[in-house]
């Protein structure tokens, strides 16, 4: 397991590497406010992504994880079938229903009434590499799994980017090219992917060419069934992690938006970890679930939670510490934030200690206890969001964040206690041994 995971996270971590200089050429080439519109756009097309996806992406994991254990391949290659078709039917219903709502509805941002249509592209372009994504974990590729999204795509972003400013003499760039070029790189990424994933499937065929016990047979309405729970597990996680940049942009201007987004991506650094292990652990815990293995799957959450939480808080103290130079590489206005990246760190610190409680209780069938909890959260969060905000500003958003996750999180790990019989947090006895074991 040590292996795999410290690959996910050099690969996250890589990801990050890349990422930062885009975001600061970004906020060097639009200044805060310019920033803050983009990062709305990116913020509600990850919202549009839980409609279009209903958790097809967490349903194909679920299913074809169990499915590869048990070799059964020939009801793979149906369930991604049906995966495929059930995102297409999806995608003609949201076209609709977001055509009839730009119609009748009146008075809508200017971001919406513009830049409809590319951000449903957008999209449904991220919607299909997330599908792919979660194929290529199912096969216990990690590597593959992570290298579209955390490598491939920030570097087609940058060079891309970097070239339309070259063309524009590194003036003002409008933000309207910026959006229809998100449309080139999710095609080109996923043209990419999918072609790498063909290469993949045909030399790892050999190990595919006996086929194991039957399963159960899936069907369109079989893998809704599932997907549906998942999806609303799926949205009020998004809905929880986006509330804070949602209600920034109702309350405050946009540049207020792109110093908080700033401060927010430099602290998921401090959650890489547990990123890293989730991206592993997924297929792992349905598979041994599912065979009653329940001391192993205990060991591997121990070792999991223990590389987590020893990764996470020391990168949580240093980032804090070094806060103000930090921001202020963005440019200037920045500098304000980082009192907001010192209170983010911290909750990522917590979350990533109390480890991937929520993914458990989604792949063991608790998934309507995560919808649970997650409500419950998202009303404290939302409540916390807008009395901060209103008195605090960012600030104030970063506080409510962070308690909200800390409620969240000590939920999560009581009810991983009760319904499992087991701890995210046994590790904490002896990690020494836990590592070692």
């Amino acid at each position: 397991m040590l292996k795999k995971a410290s690959l996910a996270l050099i690969i996250n971590f890589t990801g990050v590497v890349l990422a930062y200089p885009l975001h600061g050429l970004l906020t060097h080439s639009f200044g805060a406010a310019g920033y803050g519109q983009i990062a709305l756009f990116m913020v509600w097309t990850g919202l549009l992504r839980i409609p279009l996806l209903m958790g097809l992406d967490k349903a194909v994991l679920k299913t074809i994880s169990i499915q590869v254990s048990r070799r059964a391949f020939v009801a793979t290659g149906r369930t991604i079938r049906i995966g495929l078709f059930s995102l297409l039917i999806n995608l003609l219903a949201m076209l609709a229903l977001s055509y009839l709502v730009i119609r009748i509805v009146p008075g809508l941002p200017v971001l919406f009434q513009d830049h409809w249509l590319v951000m449903i592209g957008v999209t449904f372009l991220s919607a299909l590499m997330f599908l792919l994504t979660q194929l290529m974990r199912a096969f216990g590729s990690v590597g593959l799994a992570l290298m579209p999204q955390r490598i491939l795509q920030p570097v087609i972003l940058l060079l891309g980017l970097v070239t339309l400013l070259g063309l524009f003499r590194f003036r003002p760039l409008p933000q309207d090219y910026f959006y229809w070029y998100l449309i080139v790189v999710g095609t080109l990424d996923l043209l990419m992917t999918g072609y790498v994933l063909r290469l993949w499937f045909q030399q790892d065929r050999t190990n595919r060419s006996e086929e194991g016990e039957p399963v159960e047979t899936v069907t369109y309405p079989s893998l809704m069934s599932l997907a549906v729970p998942l999806s609303m597990t799926s949205a009020m996680y998004v809905l929880y992690t986006q509330t804070d940049i949602v209600l920034l942009g109702f309350m405050r201007p946009p540049a207020a938006v792109g110093v908080y987004r700033i401060a927010a991506l430099v602290s998921q650094v401090v959650g890489l970890p547990l990123t890293a292990v989730i991206y592993y652990l997924g297929p792992h815990v349905a598979t041994l679930f599912a065979n009653k293995q329940h001391a192993e799957l205990q060991r591997l959450i121990s070792r999991a939670c223990c590389i987590v939480s020893l990764s996470a808080v020391p990168a949580a103290i240093m980032f804090s510490l070094f806060s103000i130079p930090i921001m202020d590489l963005f440019g200037p206005g920045f500098r304000r934030g980082a009192a907001v990246l010192v209170i983010l760190c911290a909750g990522q610190a917590i979350n990533s200690v109390a480890g991937p409680a929520s993914n458990l209780l989604n792949m063991t069938g608790h998934e309507r206890i995560t919808v649970l909890v997650l409500a419950l959260s998202n009303v404290l969060n939302v409540v916390l969001n807008i009395i901060g905000i209103h008195y605090f500003g960012i600030v104030g958003a970063a506080i409510a964040t962070a308690l909200s996750t800390t409620c969240w999180n000590v939920a999560m790990v009581f009810m991983v206690r009760k319904k499992l019989h087991m701890s995210t947090l046994r590790w904490w006895r002896d990690p020494v041994g836990v590592l070692i074991s």
